[in-house]
Formats: C-alpha cells, structure tokens, sequence
C-alpha cells in the first residue's frame, strides 16, 4: 500500500448508506471501531482481516529502497542559514504532532509554525500554508507516524508535491530518511532543482 489515504470519507454524513457494510463490517465495527474509530485503527483492522484470509500486507518499502528518502541534502541546491534554524526548531515539534496522531506534516518560516496538517492531508496543508504565507521561503517538514505501521500509510511525496511546493513559493521540503517513499525519486530531485527548492533527509542530533 502507498499513497494518500481520504480520511476525509471516514467523516462523511452517508458513509454507512455509500459503502453498504455487510455482515463481516458491521461485526468488526461493534467489536472494534465502536471503541475507537481512529484511521490507524481501522487500517490495522483491515490488515488483519487480509491476513486472516491469507493475503498477507508487508513493508511497503520493501521492494523499492532505492526510491526512500536518504539522509542528508538530495538537491544541488542547498538550505539557507535561516532554514536550517527552521529545520532544527521545527523537526521535534513536527514529531510532536505525530506523536498526537494530529498529522504529520508542518510548514514554517523564521520559527513560526503558519500551517499544521491533519486529516485534510499534506497537499491541502501546502495549499493553506501557500495562502497564509505569500512571501514565500516558507519550509515543509514532513515526517513518519510516531506508531508507524510500515505496511499501511507510509509518508509518500511526488512530483505533484514538489509543483505545490512552488506554486506556494517554498523554499525546502525536509523528509525522514529510510522512512519516506519518494515516487520517482530522479524526477523529484530534478523538479525541485528546477524550482529551487532544497530537498532535505534530516537525522536529529544524538541527544
């Protein structure tokens, strides 16, 4: 499994009457998502549930390693000064908010935080935070779920991202390394050095 997961359908009004449940849903809902009806919850649930049918769900990054963010700066283009001390101020603030199952994204400009990503996804979240911030500069953290399942939901950016990326005038895109799919990673790479965006695999220091 890869790519964006539309939480937004799990809050819609008609969701029972659009998706007719049977059975085997209605059973796990009063077992399960009665108690807890979080998006993590319900993609373990549905993990389970295929492997108890003998389709087992493995590591989504298994097979392609060579397209997963690497540590370090991936662009020729380089971070500023100023967005190294937004990568720094920001990062454990970004862990925060997974850790909170708030969202896994945040973009920021001289240590203040202007945009947070939730349900609405990190594509909405660049809209919103192009929008508040029009002096541009502006840097996008991006990282892993604190709980993260490496079978269901991995962080994942493309082309697209880098597009909305600069058509909200930002200026770096931090990502954690081994832990964030980059669909066509060579063509990522090429485009955000095109628009002058810097692309970053941040390790923390040791603490």
């Amino acid at each position: 499994m890869v790519g964006r997961v539309q939480k937004a359908v799990l809050h819609h009004p008609l969701r029972l009457f659009s998706m007719l449940p049977d059975w085997l849903a209605i059973k796990l809902w009063w077992t399960i998502m009665r108690k807890d009806k979080g998006s993590q919850t319900i993609l373990t649930m549905m993990a389970n549930l295929f492997a108890s049918e003998e389709v087992p769900l493995i590591d989504s990054t298994n097979y392609c390693k060579e397209h997963l963010a690497t540590a370090g700066v991936m662009t020729k283009r380089q971070p500023t000064a100023r967005m190294w001390e937004d990568i720094h101020f920001g990062w454990e603030r970004c862990v925060a908010i997974s850790r909170l199952d708030i969202g896994q994204a945040i973009a920021l400009l001289n240590r203040d935080i202007i945009a947070v990503e939730a349900s609405e996804g990190t594509n909405a979240m660049i809209d919103r935070a192009a929008a508040l911030c029009r002096a541009g500069g502006w840097v996008c953290i991006k990282v892993s779920n604190t709980h993260q399942d490496m079978r269901l939901d991995v962080p994942t950016v493309g082309v697209t991202t880098i597009e909305k990326l600069h058509a909200g005038k930002a200026g770096c895109l931090v990502l954690e390394p081994g832990k964030t799919i980059m669909l066509e990673k060579e063509k990522v790479i090429e485009l955000a050095d095109r628009c002058g965006i810097c692309i970053v695999g941040y390790e923390p220091p040791a603490s």
